[in-house]
């Protein structure tokens, strides 16, 4: 890929994972500021329809998708067990090895795929606090989705690690 339009998808995907973040953060303080009753005399839900949140929600979604996908590649790159180098060097296993170049060095795209599975965790980490700061019913959708998101992340790795054998040095 040349350095121009490298530049513009990588600005894109951070553009993306700020705006996961922005928005499980816009959707939890919704949902903690909401009350059961109507306020003002709409529900949340007719708020959220009338303030377009609920287009933005779904955005957030398919964001989390994406990143959720890209969270379970990682998983299983880091799977694949090191094969021996030419030089008779070899990896231990360990959570998101990076895929190194031919000179050794970590290329910016296997930086990205690794930042945006942190930030993936990291996001539903947060709707998962929102979620369990909220007394009410009252949420906005976005919150319990990615709570059971999280839920999946943590029996993924829980199996990942509990069916890998360790590497034997």
């Amino acid at each position: 890929m040349n350095k121009h339009l490298s530049f513009i998808v990588y600005t894109l995907v951070l553009l993306a994972c700020l705006l996961f973040l922005a928005g499980i953060i816009t959707a939890g303080l919704a949902s903690l500021n909401c009350i059961e009753k109507e306020v003002g005399g709409d529900c949340l839900k007719c708020l959220a329809e009338k303030n377009g949140l609920n287009k933005v929600m779904d955005l957030i979604s398919s964001i989390s998708i994406v990143l959720g996908t890209n969270f379970g590649a990682a998983l299983g790159i880091s799977l694949i067990q090191p094969r021996k180098t030419p030089t008779g060097r070899t990896g231990k296993f360990q959570f998101f090895r990076p895929i190194r170049n031919e000179d050794d060095k970590i290329p910016i795209s296997e930086i990205f795929r690794i930042a945006a599975c942190y930030i993936y965790i990291v996001g539903l980490l947060i709707s998962f606090v929102f979620f369990i700061l909220n007394k009410d019913e009252c949420l906005v959708e976005l919150i319990p989705q990615l709570k059971e998101s999280l839920y999946g992340a943590v029996v993924g790795a829980l199996a990942v690690l509990l069916g890998v054998p360790r590497a034997r040095n």
